[in-house]
């Protein structure tokens, strides 16, 4: 039985995916690398869902010029809230209110699980008018793990706030990382990428994800969960 939900923030809920992606690849301009998008998910593993440390480390190797790897982080961010100042709507991918609607009139509680930084999250959320769907009790992120995606702790600690099982949890994802974190927790996993791709669909499957939905309209959230609840 699936008695609980969890939702990664960035990319699943939030597309803020062009964002972190453009801070990357000015950094690595910066450094004397000419990177593009397609380019980078080729070549950089973890450049879909981070973490921005491994996303700097992976960048750093690739550069012809010795650039350290905290520089490349720095100025990653830097670009990233630059350019989040100029988004001018924060708000939840099309679809993602009427999922959490259905779900909530089921009586099934919901936590978010996310490598965002605490000041960062609360913002988003807030911005976004998801504030009243989850409860600051019922937000996992970086600051309350050891490990980070795909290390499982983020979706162990959603089960826990949760009050269920690990096996009784459903994982709302859109990278590979988060998948696998999931994956390894022991939860059931959805993937619900930014990125459209065939082959990208393909590696999100390899890595444990039980479906791959290109948006949250597309979803039947109820079928779902029964075709979960009746195996």
């Amino acid at each position: 039985m699936i008695r609980g939900l969890a939702f990664d923030l960035e990319g699943t809920v939030i597309d803020l995916e062009w964002v972190h992606w453009q801070g990357h690849l000015e950094a690595a301009k910066e450094a004397g690398l000419s990177l593009n998008v397609e380019r980078a998910i080729w070549e950089i593993p973890c450049f879909v869902g981070g973490p921005d440390e491994d996303v700097a480390r992976n960048i750093a190797e690739l550069c012809s010029n010795k650039v350290a790897t905290d520089v490349l982080l720095e100025r990653s961010r830097y670009h990233f809230h630059k350019l989040l100042a100029s988004v001018k709507e924060i708000a939840p991918r099309r679809g993602f209110k009427n999922v959490l609607r259905t779900v909530l009139k089921r009586g099934i509680p919901i936590a978010i699980g996310s490598l965002t930084d605490r000041v960062l999250a609360t913002r988003l959320i807030k911005n976004s008018g998801l504030e009243p769907y989850f409860g600051s009790d019922r937000v996992v992120l970086r600051n309350d793990v050891a490990e980070v995606k795909p290390a499982p702790d983020v979706y162990l600690r959603t089960a826990e706030v949760l009050g269920v099982r690990p096996e009784e949890q459903l994982v709302f994802e859109d990278s590979i990382n988060g998948v696998r974190a999931a994956h390894s927790a022991g939860s059931k996993v959805i993937a619900v990428p930014i990125l459209q791709s065939p082959d990208f669909a393909c590696q999100l499957l390899k890595a444990g994800a039980w479906g791959v939905f290109r948006a949250w309209n597309e979803m039947n959230v109820t079928g779902v969960l029964d075709n979960f609840n009746d195996s």
